[in-house]
């Protein structure tokens, strides 16, 4: 599957050597996909997201100091909801599998997948797939198997409180403004803004803007 546009990709990994690695496994594809740069934490990352440095993808390990990878998915996914995230890691355990799909990733890969099925699920990943080793599929649905989830409910009895203000940045978010054009629209500091939608994803029990402004319809809030 070739793609007109070349991915831009970041690993994140507080491991040098098998970040090394991954970039190598990319490369030997010698397909359109470019790793902007490694970050061997979430302080690096975060600086350069803030500064405009957005790729498409974020490889990202769970395992690091300070912040694991799954809140720091959570995080970029709040500010930067367009940034693409798939955990790549050595664990496979189904708490982490669903903790890590719960905070927006777009995948889930163990370490030792081979450079093409790794090119593969990042072109798939790009154009709005899921990129999911196939042990790791089976081990979702062997745990919705034996934990069915309830479709018809959204984990919410009663309508939220939401605030006039949150409404307002709901309903700019709808016309699909940006944090920035939200905050000049309502004279507030952009970091005030993504409070807010922090905020909103709490009460609507959101991971993401889609699902946020979705939820917020079906209560009428917007």
């Amino acid at each position: 599957m070739k793609t007109s546009k070349e991915i831009q990709v970041v690993i994140v990994d507080d491991n040098v050597f098998l970040a090394k690695a991954i970039e190598k496994k990319i490369y030997q594809a010698k397909d359109q996909i470019q790793v902007q740069y490694i970050s061997e934490g979430f302080k690096e990352v975060l600086r350069r997201l803030d500064q405009g440095q957005i790729p498409d993808i974020i490889l990202m390990d769970i395992e690091m100091p300070e912040i694991d990878g799954i809140a720091l998915t959570q995080k970029i996914k709040l500010a930067w909801p367009q940034v693409k995230i798939i955990m790549l890691t050595v664990f496979d355990h189904e708490e982490k599998i669903f903790d890590a799909i719960q905070a927006g990733a777009s995948g889930y890969l163990l370490k030792d997948v081979t450079s093409e099925n790794l090119v593969r699920a990042l072109k798939e990943t790009y154009a709005g797939g899921a990129a999911i080793t196939p042990s790791i599929a089976f081990k979702i649905l062997k745990q919705l198997k034996s934990n069915p989830i309830d479709l018809s409910s959204d984990n919410l009895s009663s309508k939220p409180s939401i605030t006039e203000r949150e409404i307002e940045v709901l309903e700019l978010l709808k016309t699909g403004k940006t944090y920035l054009k939200i905050a000049q629209a309502l004279g507030l500091s952009e970091g005030t803004i993504r409070k807010h939608i922090e905020n909103i994803y709490k009460k609507l029990h959101a991971h993401n803007k889609l699902e946020a402004l979705d939820k917020a319809k079906k209560f009428n809030i917007i």
